[in-house]
């Protein structure tokens, strides 16, 4: 019951955040955040938003 009663609390004080500063996960990643995670980490960005900058940075290199 306790543990019900804290998740139901943290749940409501997620969502007021949320609605504060806005869902940013919810936005696809912008160009230049992509580009710099793909300089700094390189092969690990394997996900498809990155494929769109690995492209830029190749021709680049």
């Amino acid at each position: 019951m306790i543990r019900d009663t804290e998740a139901k609390k943290h749940r409501k004080m997620l969502v007021k955040r949320i609605r504060a500063t806005g869902d940013k996960g919810r936005q696809p990643e912008s160009e230049i955040g992509l580009r710099c995670a793909c300089r700094r980490w390189g092969e690990p960005c394997v996900n498809p938003e990155y494929d769109r900058v690995k492209k830029e940075l190749i021709l680049k290199e």
